[in-house]
Formats: C-alpha cells, sequence, structure tokens
C-alpha cells in the first residue's frame, strides 16, 4: 500500500517527542502517532477523503487538522494510552 505522509503535528507530553501524522492512500487518510520516526500507536483514526473534501469546502473546516489536535490532546489528558517504546511500559490512563 502507497502511503504519503502529507501532514504532521509535534508536541512533547511527559518528556517524550511525539508526532501525530496524518498520510493519504486511495480515498482515505489514515493517523497515528509517533515517536523518534516510529509508530507507537499504529492507525488509530482513518478518515475518508470524502468527508474531508465536504468539511472544507461546505463547512471551512480542516478535519485533518482538527483531528490530527484531538488527538494530541487525548494524549495530553490521558485518555489515549501510549506504550513506552524505550522501557517497554505504557503511559497515560488505564
Amino acid at each position: 500500500m502507497d502511503l504519503r505522509l502529507l501532514k504532521k503535528r509535534s508536541f512533547n507530553h511527559e518528556g517524550r517527542s511525539l508526532e501525530v501524522r496524518a498520510a493519504h492512500s486511495i480515498h482515505v487518510w489514515r493517523l497515528g502517532i509517533f515517536e523518534d520516526g516510529e509508530p507507537v500507536s499504529g492507525e488509530i483514526t482513518r478518515l475518508s477523503e470524502m468527508d474531508v473534501a465536504i468539511a472544507r469546502e461546505e463547512l471551512g473546516i480542516d478535519l485533518i487538522e482538527q483531528k490530527m489536535l484531538q488527538l494530541q490532546q487525548e494524549v495530553e489528558k490521558g485518555k489515549l494510552r501510549l506504550p513506552d517504546l524505550h522501557h517497554g511500559r505504557n503511559h497515560g490512563a488505564s
């Protein structure tokens, strides 16, 4: 499958440098969280190309950016648990 990284959002949380990345493949955007270039979460969510286009054209909303910010906030609030790639521990809420 051909994935093209088109957007990323960097942030720090509990001493970790993380990124929310959005990659585009055929008809879908896939979002995940990365640390040191490695996927921490795998794919968390998908957005259809059609939903992204409708949100932009009809509502003036960047749905990808909105979802990336939401994922960042979920990590920061402890709602989204991330494994520690370096120590095998989990971070965040249980």
